[in-house]
């Protein structure tokens, strides 16, 4: 009956250890991490954490910091400021491409962010000024981008899923179409402000929103 007893509840500890690994490390042991940064310090870019970060990994940007340059994104995971205070992401008014790319066919967040001073336009693609999207999945979070220039989508250039929740898109400019955003895929658009009378977006074609068949845009 001892030996029984023992077995049983050797039995039951097996159990119990693998439920919780299960429930504890659910992706076979790698739990997302917080990566903090200041784009002061170095070792702590942008790139730098992006390039270090596991998928679902969310990399925190201190406050009222800026982090220069253009930005590349190949897996999924979160960016964002460390409050809603704040922070920039600025390319610098160069013709370098984009701000932010983002091309992993993941999920990725761009949250409490200013995107700011992304140039795109001959030699490069002209794809987007602020965000460059191709075939990934990106949600937006009270994020103003603002000041980007290039040939189409100054603000964002769509070629995934699109959510935008909240924010601004404002004094974009597209040179063909899509001041604020141009989407060929799906665009969900929520409590964001596209445009206003003082920082309108501009385009020849579709200053605010140009949506390219068989793209589908909803706004509320």
């Amino acid at each position: 009956m001892s030996q029984f007893r023992t077995r049983s509840k050797l039995l039951l500890t097996t159990a119990l250890m693998t439920l919780f690994t299960v429930l504890v490390f659910p992706t076979g042991g790698a739990l997302a991490a917080d990566i903090p940064i200041d784009c002061v310090t170095p070792g702590q870019d942008l790139q730098t954490a992006i390039n270090a970060a596991g998928i679902g990994d969310t990399i925190i940007i201190d406050d009222a910091a800026t982090c220069a340059g253009n930005f590349d994104v190949n897996r999924p995971l979160t960016i964002r400021a460390a409050t809603a205070a704040g922070a920039t992401l600025d390319g610098g008014g160069a013709n370098t491409g984009p701000v932010v790319s983002v091309t992993t066919g993941g999920a990725v967040t761009l949250q409490d962010l200013t995107i700011t001073g992304g140039v795109n336009a001959a030699p490069n693609s002209g794809y987007g000024g602020g965000v460059f999207i191709g075939g990934a999945t990106v949600t937006i979070v009270d994020t103003t981008i603002t000041g980007n220039s290039a040939d189409s989508g100054a603000g964002i250039y769509s070629g995934g899923t699109l959510v935008v929740d909240g924010g601004a898109l404002t004094d974009n400019t597209s040179v063909i179409n899509g001041g604020g955003i141009f989407s060929n895929a799906t665009a969900t658009l929520s409590g964001v402000t596209i445009g206003s009378v003082a920082l309108p977006n501009t385009a020849a074609d579709g200053g605010g929103i140009y949506n390219q068949s068989p793209g589908a845009v909803s706004y509320t």
